[in-house]
């Protein structure tokens, strides 16, 4: 969703074109045009030159007059008939009275205007609340190939006379139940095949680090209800003549870079407690706002490192467990395993409990691991388990060199293992309580910032997948903002 006063440049125009699906032309979209709808559709234009499956839409107000963005200026000599006298909202802006029929005539005849040039693939309707009687005069006069949308939130009613939805977040204070409110509509609407968007207000951030901090427990929300033609938005301004690039243009962000794949089924819910998995994604949000509270939120991302002969899996119980099964095996040389991760940012800890692992193989491991990269040869420190209970601290110090055992420790000293980055150095720990924690040991291995951290499993089979459990897994990364 996007603006500017003054014309596009080319890299702009390139980065939306070339990362986005929808489009929404937010008001005031001169663009250096003379005029609203010029530079919409001139800015439309560029952006189908590059990208032409790309929907665009146009936005048109139900509430509030912006002007008529030079399409039909007829409202000029109506104004005392068609503008409220007696309401005006945000510092004075005047509204519609939408009760005339002559006015909603003109505002559909705008929009059909609007829609019939072919870089215009619908209209977006704003405000909430907007009369049925003037969407159904729309969605009559909006031909089979073009798109109706609404700020309708939660609005039912209004469903059947949209081709799609757009949230602005949820009402009622992000209470546990209007979550999951939110996620049961979000689910619905999609079941019908009908289009959404999900938007989260981002407030306050202050570089591409913090934005892709914030992200997750949105992103998670998004994720228990997706389906195909939903939509997740995420930006702090819309305005991009005001606003940096990096506020309006989320192409950046990790965790929307990464595959998805098909989902494995709906979102489970226990309580607060709701997971969905997906072909290459596992999603867990524990949602507990207020009262000291936190709530905690995961996307993990499905890995096979190398080529083992079997696919592992990855998937997270309302339990707070992750079942994980992996195949291949430790090398010297690389790994063959499956490893379910996500970005981290320096310095910072991982723990977990590694419950249980199937014995395929003595040589069989599962645990936590730091790695440079996905590169089956990459840098990487890992504490590992073998199915008896023994605990491994292994790594690797450059790209292409073998792995080298840092220590060992017997399986009576715990199953919880931690492991802490503080610059270049790695320390790997256990613990039987969770409290005390015996170092098994510290290595120094050179990682640029960005690595990869997580859960990693490996059955040393190639015709078995070890299954492992790991409960209370947890990461944390000190120059984060939002940490679990």
């Amino acid at each position: 969703m996007i603006r500017k006063s003054t014309a596009y440049k080319d890299d702009e125009i390139i980065a939306i074109a070339e990362h986005y699906d929808l489009v929404v032309l937010e008001k005031a979209n001169n663009a250096g045009q003379g005029s609203t709808m010029k530079g919409m559709l001139h800015t439309a234009a560029r952006l189908k030159k590059i990208n032409p499956n790309l929907k665009i839409l146009f936005y048109w107000n139900s509430r509030i007059y912006f002007g008529h963005y030079g399409i039909d200026d007829s409202i000029t000599k109506h104004r005392d008939e068609w503008i409220d006298p007696k309401f005006t909202i945000r510092d004075g802006l005047p509204t519609y009275d939408r009760s005339n029929p002559d006015f909603v005539q003109w505002w559909v005849g705008c929009a059909e205007k609007m829609i019939a040039h072919p870089s215009i693939d619908g209209t977006f309707v704003d405000k909430s609340g907007v009369p049925i009687s003037m969407l159904d005069a729309l969605y009559k006069a909006t031909p089979a190939n073009k798109l109706v949308m609404n700020n309708n939130a939660g609005a039912r009613q209004r469903i059947g006379f949209v081709d799609g939805t757009y949230r602005e977040g949820w009402s009622g204070g992000g209470s546990p139940d209007t979550v999951a409110e939110t996620i049961a509509i979000g689910r619905e609407t999609g079941l019908n095949k009908k289009m959404q968007i999900l938007r989260m207000p981002v407030k306050g951030a202050t570089s591409k680090r913090d934005m892709e901090d914030r992200i997750d427990r949105s992103l998670a929300i998004y994720l228990l209800y997706a389906e195909k033609y939903s939509y997740f938005y995420w930006q702090a301004t819309v305005d991009a003549k005001k606003g940096k690039m990096w506020e309006w243009d989320a192409s950046y962000i990790d965790q929307l870079n990464r595959p998805l794949g098909e989902p494995l089924g709906p979102y489970v819910r226990d309580s607060n407690v709701f997971t969905r998995s997906f072909e290459h994604c596992d999603v867990f949000l524990n949602y507990q706002p207020g009262s000291g509270e936190k709530s905690v939120a995961r996307i993990l991302w499905k890995n096979d490192i190398g080529n083992p002969a079997l696919a592992g899996s990855g998937i997270s119980g309302t339990d707070d467990t992750y079942r994980i099964q992996g195949g291949g095996g430790f090398s010297r040389e690389s790994e063959q395993l499956f490893f379910l991760s996500d970005a981290h940012y320096g310095d910072g800890a991982i723990k977990a409990s590694i419950d249980a692992l199937e014995n395929t193989h003595a040589y069989a491991r599962a645990g936590i691991m730091f790695r440079e990269s996905l590169a089956t040869d990459a840098p990487m420190v890992a504490v590992l388990r073998d199915p008896a209970g023994r605990l491994y601290m292994y790594y690797r110090l450059k790209s292409g060199e073998k792995t080298v055992s840092a220590g060992f420790i017997d399986a009576g000293k715990g199953r919880r293992v931690m492991l802490v980055r503080s610059g270049d150095v790695f320390s790997g720990y256990c613990s039987s309580d969770g409290t005390r924690w015996t170092k098994i040991s510290q290595v120094s291995i050179p990682m640029r910032e960005k690595i990869e951290m997580g859960m990693a499993v490996a059955s040393h089979s190639q015709t078995a997948l070890a299954a492992a459990t790991f409960s209370e897994f947890a990461r944390r990364e000190i120059t984060s903002k939002q940490n679990e």
